[in-house]
């Protein structure tokens, strides 16, 4: 009995201790999994038509018809740093509509009025920005503008405030839409004797719709309303505005 324990203590003294289990290398994540700058989400392209837009300025102290017009906007949602979802928008709108030499103009500065022979004024308009979003679908920012037109006024710039409505991509009908308010938009206005005064507007800004998908495309109507409404801040010889019922077409991709 004892000659058997003494063979079983020594087997158990003569077994190799099993080997300590190796430290676990951590693992390096790819560089393709660290989070982008800016990742691009769905995007919206329309291009079309302003039917019957009206305007209203010191050119047109009347609602005058415009009688060519072109409008187009692209808006899209995408992800920054992986974590903010931004909406960035750009609105162009483009007609023209005739001065009537008979009717005359208010000047700058409110001077008076002048007599202006007839001719044809061209307006374009560029306003493009974006925001963080602040709700579902709901985004708010700043955005920047541009209007010029050929009547010899300076080109108005200046920054607004911006709220974004973002169309939902997965829906077959999708409203949308953004409005700004521009607390100083304006420049530089040469009068007769060589000098400058600055010409500044207050005012708002805005664009409605609704986008009809074509089933089984990425294709869509565009139906919607825009215009702006601008008030005096310095020297502007009126109020201008301008609203118009849109049609186009549109693409998501």
């Amino acid at each position: 009995m004892a000659f058997a324990l003494a063979l079983v203590l020594a087997a158990v003294l003569a077994s190799p201790s099993p080997a300590p289990s190796p430290t676990p290398t951590p693992t390096a994540h790819p560089a393709s999994a660290r989070p982008k700058l800016l990742s691009t989400g769905p995007q919206f392209f329309a291009i079309g038509a302003a039917i019957t837009p009206h305007v209203r300025s010191e050119f047109a102290p009347g609602s005058t018809t415009g009688l060519t017009s072109f409008e187009g906007w692209h808006t899209g949602v995408s992800t920054l740093l992986g974590r903010f979802q931004v909406m960035s928008f750009t609105d162009y709108r483009s007609f023209s509509f005739d001065h009537q030499g008979s009717v005359p103009v208010a000047t700058v500065g409110g001077r008076g009025y002048a007599t202006v022979a007839p001719f044809r004024v061209h307006d374009d308009e560029v306003e493009s920005g974006g925001g963080v979003r602040v709700a579902p679908n709901l985004f708010a920012g700043l955005a920047f503008s541009k209007r010029q037109e050929t009547s010899g006024y300076p080109a108005l710039t200046g920054l607004a405030y911006v709220v974004l409505l973002a169309p939902d991509p997965r829906a077959n009908v999708m409203p949308y839409g953004w409005f700004t308010y521009q607390p100083n938009t304006g420049g530089l206005y040469a009068l007769p004797d060589g000098s400058q005064t600055a010409l500044t507007y207050g005012g708002t800004r805005y664009r409605f719709g609704l986008l009809f998908r074509e089933p089984g495309t990425r294709a869509f109507l565009d139906v919607g309303f825009a215009g702006e409404n601008l008030y005096d801040r310095t020297n502007a010889p009126m109020r201008v505005t301008d609203e118009m019922l849109t049609v186009g077409l549109g693409f998501h991709f």
